[in-house]
C-alpha cells in the first residue's frame, strides 16, 4: 500500500490521539507565468514530495486530490468562512489519485492565522455506507467518526461539494515548510460520487490559474521570503471549497469578484 502524502497531521488511528500541529498558512492565486517562474526558482532549494510522480504536461511531479466536503443544506460552513468566524472547522472525505487504497476522514480547523487538521482512516466499504446515508454506526467509533455523526444528527451535515485538483508539492523538512501548487481545480455540479472519475469536470479557475499554498510551523526564512510572493501573485481569501461553491451557485453571491481577494 502506498503511504499517504507527507505532511499529514494528528491522527485518530488506533484511537491514540497525536498532538495537533498548528501551522501558519498563506494562499495566493498565480497566473501561468508566475507559477512556472516560482516552480523553477524553488526547485533547487526544496525537495519534491516523495509520493508525487511525473505527470504529462506538468513541470514537476504531482498527485491528484479529491475531497468531498460536508456542510448543511443552508451552507452554514460556507457562511462561517465568508464571515471570518474564528475558530471554525469543516469535515471532508479525501482520496488520492482516484484510488480507494488511502481514504481519510478529515477535520480541517482554523484558529486565527493558523490551521490544523485531524484525520482518521476509512475503508471503501465504510465510505460507501456513509454516502448511502448509513452513519449511525459512526456513533460508536471514538474520534472523528463520532464527531461527524454528531454533526450529521444535530446540524444536519451532509455531503455537499466535490473538490478536485492536481497538487505539485515541495518540502523543506528541516524547517517543516511545505509549499504546494494546486492546479486544474474542478468540481462536479451537485455531484457527491467520490470515486467516479468523471464526477469533477467543471473547471473553477481560468486556464493556467494556480493556487499557491505556503504552510510552515514558524516564520519563513529570509531565503524563501525573498522569493515570495512574485509579481502577479494575488493574496487569496477563499478556500477551494468556497471557490467551488461560488462557481456552482453564482446567484447566491451578491458580489462574487469582491470575495476573491484579501483586503
Amino acid at each position: 500500500m502506498r503511504p499517504a502524502p507527507s505532511g499529514l497531521p494528528a491522527s485518530d488511528k488506533g484511537h491514540a490521539r497525536v498532538p495537533i500541529r498548528w501551522r501558519i498558512e498563506e494562499k495566493y492565486l498565480l497566473d501561468e507565468a508566475a507559477f512556472l517562474q516560482l516552480c523553477w526558482q524553488l526547485r533547487p532549494v526544496l525537495s519534491t514530495d516523495p509520493h508525487a510522480r511525473p505527470l504529462p504536461g506538468e513541470p514537476l511531479s504531482a498527485y491528484r486530490i479529491r475531497s468531498l466536503y460536508w456542510d448543511t443544506e443552508e451552507r452554514h460552513g460556507l457562511a462561517e468562512k465568508l464571515a471570518g468566524s474564528d475558530p471554525r472547522h469543516k469535515f471532508r472525505i479525501r482520496i488520492y489519485d482516484g484510488q480507494d487504497r488511502i481514504i481519510h476522514l478529515e477535520k480541517k480547523m482554523r484558529r486565527g492565522a493558523r490551521t490544523a487538521k485531524r484525520i482518521t482512516p476509512l475503508t471503501r466499504e465504510q465510505v460507501d455506507r456513509i454516502l448511502s446515508g448509513d452513519l449511525d454506526w459512526l456513533a460508536d467509533r471514538p474520534g472523528l467518526g463520532a464527531e461527524l455523526h454528531l454533526g450529521h444528527r444535530t446540524r444536519r451535515l451532509v455531503p455537499r461539494v466535490l473538490v478536485d485538483y492536481l497538487r505539485i508539492p515541495l518540502v523543506f523538512p528541516p524547517l517543516g515548510i511545505r509549499i504546494t501548487f494546486d492546479r486544474h481545480l474542478s468540481s462536479g455540479l451537485y455531484r457527491t460520487d467520490l470515486f467516479d472519475p468523471g464526477a469533477a469536470l467543471f473547471p473553477i479557475l481560468p486556464p493556467g490559474a494556480t493556487i499557491l499554498e505556503i504552510k510552515t510551523d514558524r516564520i519563513l526564512p529570509d531565503f524563501l521570503r525573498r522569493m515570495l510572493p512574485l509579481d502577479g501573485a494575488i493574496p487569496l481569501a477563499l478556500s477551494k471549497y468556497a471557490l467551488c461553491c461560488r462557481a456552482i451557485e453564482p446567484g447566491r453571491w451578491a458580489d462574487p469578484q469582491a470575495l476573491w481577494l484579501d483586503p
